[in-house]
């Protein structure tokens, strides 16, 4: 007999980059989903995503519950679309890095205006913190940020309860099993989102397997089709072939506006 919990679905559709909108009952959760483009590497938002997003012109856009950050790169975040939600009070709550977000002021001086609730995250390694924003139960954990340019870089990883499924949005994690296991080590995870490069990276994979060990792999940062000078594409495309026996099934999430049901 299936838990009660289970009639419920978990409709997840891509943005750009690794910007979704998760849509669950009656909650919306936005989770890094105002990237910026960066020309000839990854994509951002389309002029029309945007605009109806501002506005909220689509169902999909409206009664945004949560905005979700796990770092403030710019491929990730932008404080000026943020800021634009937060004044538009589009949005009840936000969580993102306390550190690296102090040097956008303004924003946060809007947030301080507005009636959205700040949830800065100052987690330090080895802790899981929690979280219930509009009744949805969130964890937060840091890990250190994928590549060593990177390794100051203030990033979270967050499990998001929804029902009886509990999904990892890992951002640009790095890709250590050892402490995957431990953060995890008593949660089983239905869905974990990751880059392309986390499949991959062996470190990676082994992470997926031994560590982390979810139904469901879903691929998403993933440039889309056109987008010149980056074969990040082709190789989400490649690698989900070759691994495809020793993961589990395998999602490529790649075009905008392209919506999986969990």
């Amino acid at each position: 007999m299936k838990a009660l919990n289970d009639d419920y679905s978990i409709r997840v559709t891509l943005l750009a980059n690794s910007g979704i909108i998760v849509v669950y009952k009656d909650h919306k959760l936005l989770i890094d989903g105002t990237p910026g483009e960066i020309h000839g590497y990854f994509s951002g938002l389309s002029e029309e995503v945007l605009h109806d997003l501002l506005a909220g012109n689509k169902p999909l856009f409206r009664d945004i519950n949560i905005l979700l950050y796990t770092h403030c790169h710019h491929d990730h975040f932008s404080p000026e679309v943020t800021g634009a939600l937060v004044e538009g009070h589009r949005v009840n709550h936000l969580m993102m890095p306390d550190k690296d977000s102090k040097p956008f002021v303004k924003l946060r001086d809007s947030i301080a205006l507005s009636n959205t609730g700040l949830w800065l995250l100052d987690i330090p390694l080895g802790i899981r913190a929690g979280y219930e924003p509009d009744g949805i139960r969130i964890q937060a954990f840091r890990t250190r940020h994928a590549g060593e340019m990177y390794k100051d870089t203030e990033h979270y990883c967050f499990l998001v309860h929804l029902g009886s499924k509990v999904l990892l949005i890992t951002g640009d994690s790095d890709y250590d099993p050892e402490y995957f296991r431990t953060m995890l080590e008593d949660i089983p995870i239905y869905a974990v989102f990751i880059n392309p490069l986390f499949l991959n990276r062996r470190e990676g994979r082994t992470a997926i397997v031994e560590s982390i060990r979810p139904e469901k792999v879903i691929v998403c940062h993933i440039p889309f089709e056109g987008t010149p000078g980056t074969n990040l594409r082709r190789v989400a495309a490649r690698d989900s072939v070759k691994h495809r026996d020793m993961l589990p099934e395998i999602i490529l999430l790649q075009d905008e506006l392209q919506e999986i049901v969990l």
